[in-house]
C-alpha cells in the first residue's frame, strides 16, 4: 500500500473541487498577489498543490509557478487546468512530508485510523500526520534559507491576516528566499 494520503487524493482528485472550501480561489489568489506583492515573472512554489487551482491562478497573473502533490491523480487534474486556462505550470510528484531538516524540532506527530473510500470500497487505514508549531514551522523555512515575514492563520475557507487559533489545522505561512 502506498501512502494514505497519495492514495485518498488520487482517489478524491476528480471530485476535490465540489469541496466548499475550494470556492474562494480568486479571492486567495487576490490576497496571495497583494500580499506577497511579487512582480510578475516572479518564481512561487506552491507545495502541497492539490488540484492547482491556485498556482493555475498565479500563473494566469503571469507568475512562474512549481507545484508539488504527493498525488498523481491531483497533479493530473492540476495540468488539465493549467491547459484548460493556457498557462504552464511546472508540476512535481513528490511528498513534501518526507522533507526534514537536521534543525527541525518535531513535536507534534498523531497517528490515527481513518475511513476513507477508494476504487476497493470503504476502507480503514493508519494515519500519520506531522504536525509543527508556528516556531518550528519558522525555523524549518529559516533553515530552508527564507525570511519569514507573517504566520497567519491558514485554515482552507479562512484565510486572511489573523491571528493563529489554537485549533487551527493549517498555517499560513508568507516568506521570501533571503
Amino acid at each position: 500500500m502506498g501512502n494514505v494520503w497519495q492514495d485518498f487524493f488520487d482517489y478524491h482528485a476528480p471530485r476535490y473541487l465540489e469541496n466548499a472550501f475550494t470556492k474562494d480561489t480568486l479571492a486567495e489568489v487576490d490576497f496571495l498577489v497583494e500580499e506577497l506583492d511579487l512582480p510578475p515573472g516572479s518564481s512561487i512554489l506552491d507545495v502541497g498543490c492539490g488540484t492547482g487551482r491556485h498556482a493555475v491562478e498565479l500563473a494566469r497573473h503571469g507568475y512562474r509557478l512549481t507545484g508539488v502533490d504527493i498525488s498523481d491523480g491531483m497533479l493530473e487534474q492540476a495540468a488539465r487546468a493549467a491547459r484548460e486556462a493556457g498557462v504552464e505550470v511546472e508540476w512535481v510528484h513528490a511528498d513534501a512530508g518526507r522533507y526534514t531538516a537536521a534543525r527541525t524540532p518535531l513535536t507534534l506527530v498523531e497517528t490515527y485510523i481513518m475511513t476513507v473510500e477508494d476504487p476497493r470500497g470503504h476502507r480503514e487505514v493508519h494515519a500519520r500526520e506531522k504536525g509543527y508549531l508556528p516556531s518550528e514551522l519558522r525555523l524549518v523555512l529559516e533553515a530552508c534559507g527564507f525570511e519569514v515575514r507573517h504566520l497567519w492563520g491558514g485554515t482552507a475557507g479562512r484565510w486572511g491576516r489573523r491571528p493563529i487559533e489554537l485549533d487551527e489545522i493549517e498555517i499560513m505561512a508568507v516568506a521570501r528566499r533571503a
